[in-house]
């Protein structure tokens, strides 16, 4: 159970974390911002959504279902991060990374 808290607490706070300096764009977050391709307005609202999903995870535990949501949209996100920061405006496979999604969309 402590684990379980522990890992809770961690996951919190790195995604409240990112999400407060994205959302108020402080440090690099805006040249991280363009180097991903987003404008700062854009990754303003990423940053939000990231803050969002770490309230949801802190409240998981008394409500599973908004924590499970939560979740899923922080994973689908980072999936994103992965796909455009390893692969550049093209898929691992040489396709298209989907815009809005960071969905690979086929070769090429």
């Amino acid at each position: 159970m402590y684990l379980y808290a522990a890992l809770i607490c961690l996951i919190v706070l790195i995604f409240a974390l990112l999400g407060v300096a994205e959302l108020l764009a402080l440090g690099p977050m805006p040249e991280l911002a363009a180097h991903a391709g987003f404008r700062t307005a854009a990754y303003r609202v990423i940053g939000a959504l990231e803050l969002a999903g770490a309230v949801g995870v802190a409240v998981g535990p008394v409500m599973p279902l908004g924590g499970g949501l939560a979740a899923s949209g922080l994973n689908d996100r980072q999936c994103f991060d992965r796909s455009t920061a390893a692969a550049g405006p093209s898929g691992p496979e040489g396709g298209l990374v989907g815009p809005v999604r960071g969905r690979h969309l086929g070769r090429g």
